[in-house]
């Protein structure tokens, strides 16, 4: 999941994603409901998610 996340910040610093709907994204937590329903449990590692906000 985290490098999933990585990639999704790389599109935001390219312009690809919008930045305050990928922040909403994470702080809501999103992501994590998402991935408890949908992808392998031992995919999912534990998540910072301030390292993924750009400043």
């Amino acid at each position: 999941m985290s490098e999933a996340l990585r990639i999704m910040s790389f599109m935001v610093r390219d312009s690809h994603l919008d930045g305050d709907l990928f922040e909403l994204f994470l702080t809501s937590g999103v992501y994590l409901d998402y991935a408890q329903k949908n992808i392998d449990h031992s995919q999912i590692d534990e998540i910072h998610i301030e390292d993924y906000l750009t400043v």
